[in-house]
């Protein structure tokens, strides 16, 4: 793809320091060329995160997550660039490096690891409990290890020997991390007391193990002590940054508890982060969502009571009050609202930039439409492509003359939005324009968007 090799050539510049990584520029052409690519959302959404913007960001994936790919490619394309996870290799060519580099060092337990991970998705039980035994030699004190040749003495039908292995451990390793927190689980609803005291035994053996922290401050918020609670949640939380349910209750405590919406939507952001289908009686995405769009608006009408100028609130870092003030400032059309709705158009937040779409589509006038026929021809393809649906719904068929040549567009997002616009605004005429492209559409993503949009017609 075009965008993977211009990241490619980026990366492996050498030392130039405009060469040390993609511009937002680039990456934002790379989102309209390779539109279809989950790495170029993933890419866009990685630059604003890193920078501290983690609702853009969050806006971005979300976007992707639910308009254009299925689960199990967002996940995958997630996976690689927010947790740094590499693709799962299981081939002939992996297991044969493996044992290469196992030659050169028996002992390198990532290696162990790796090799039994292999044979474990191969369904070859007698080679995973071979190298998971290995591991094990090598990391004596790591109860992942017993657990993973459990399970696979279990899928081996030797549920006898599974259990040998967990409670040998257990009887090995009695103050162990698992082992209290194995004698911890079944008392923190039943016997918070007795709970309580094994948390205290646990804390002074393991003071920073995450879960004891957080299970202790459970007990605190459970008994009414919210302030101590408060605390310990705060510390369990920085303990345990990978920790999605960690990290999802305490932006629970803080929501419900608590009633602080911003610390609570700190939390959920930070859940969203490690898992985007986290779900604890809510989807963190939808909290997220909804305190987002609270303190938004707040924001923007705290502003306008107080008289300040909303085209500041314009640049603001969170999508969700640019949005509501955009609403807000658009209400009274006038020439500079205008042109900060059509300046809209190249936000980076694709919700935003549909929303600039409606407003101008409802305010036409002839300056906008030299504005349009200028996007159409202009270099910034995000513009270029949101254009086709302005064109189409305000030219009619000068306007699905206009945007049919975008078919053919180099850039996957400007290819798009014409066969979106086509389909949605050029009513029979602009329908069969788009199903005979259809026949020479190369993007595969496209061609089934097209046949869907066939489906779904009334």
């Amino acid at each position: 793809m075009i965008f993977e090799t211009c990241l490619l050539l980026i990366l492996f510049a050498g030392d130039d320091p405009k060469a040390r990584g993609p511009t937002l520029a680039e990456l934002q052409h790379g989102y309209a060329m390779d539109h279809f690519d989950p790495e170029s959302h993933m890419a866009l959404a990685k630059f604003h995160h890193d920078r501290g913007n983690r609702l853009l960001a969050y806006s971005l994936l979300e976007t992707a997550r639910r308009t254009r790919f299925e689960a199990k490619i967002f996940d995958a394309a997630f996976d690689t660039r927010f947790r740094g996870r590499k693709p799962f290799d299981n081939s002939k060519e992996a297991e044969t490096a493996l044992l290469a580099r196992h030659q050169q060092d028996d002992k390198n337990p990532e290696t162990l690891f790796a090799l039994a991970d292999i044979y474990i998705s191969r369904d070859d039980w007698t080679n995973a409990r071979t190298w998971l035994s290995r591991l094990i030699a090598v990391k004596p004190e790591e109860y992942a290890n017993y657990a993973a040749l459990a399970e696979v003495c279990r899928q081996d039908q030797d549920k006898k020997k599974a259990e040998e292995i967990v409670e040998g451990f257990f009887a090995k390793y009695p103050e162990s991390v698992e082992a209290y927190a194995r004698r911890i689980a079944p008392l923190m609803r039943k016997e918070p007391d007795k709970a309580k005291t094994l948390l205290e035994q646990a804390l002074k053996k393991h003071p920073k193990h995450a879960t004891f922290v957080f299970n202790m401050a459970v007990l605190l918020q459970d008994a009414g002590k919210l302030k101590d609670a408060e605390d310990l949640f705060v510390r369990a939380a920085e303990l345990g940054k990978d920790d999605a349910h960690i990290q999802g209750w305490v932006g629970r405590f803080y929501l419900r508890a608590r009633k602080n919406e911003e610390k609570s939507l700190h939390y959920y952001l930070n859940v969203y982060f490690l898992d985007p289908h986290f779900y604890d009686t809510e989807h963190a995405e939808a909290r997220i969502r909804k305190l987002n769009f609270t303190a938004a608006a707040e924001m923007v009408e705290k502003a306008d009571k107080d008289n300040q100028q909303l085209d500041d609130l314009l640049k603001h870092d969170n999508p969700a009050v640019v949005s509501v003030a955009l609403d807000k400032i658009s209400k009274s059309w006038n020439a500079k609202a205008r042109q900060h709705v059509l300046d809209a158009l190249g936000h980076d937040d694709p919700m935003i930039r549909m929303q600039a779409v409606e407003i101008v589509m409802k305010n036409p006038d002839e300056m906008l439409n030299e504005d349009v026929r200028g996007l159409l021809r202009g270099e910034d393809l995000q513009k270029r492509g949101l254009a086709c649906y302005v064109a189409v719904s305000l030219w009619k068929e000068k306007g699905i003359e206009a945007v049919r040549p975008m078919l053919h567009d180099k850039s996957q997002l400007v290819r798009y939005d014409a066969v979106s616009a086509l389909w949605r605004y050029g009513g029979e005429m602009g329908k069969q324009i788009v199903r005979d492209h259809s026949k020479s559409e190369n993007n595969p993503w496209l061609v089934r968007m097209i046949k869907s949009l066939e489906k779904d017609a009334p």
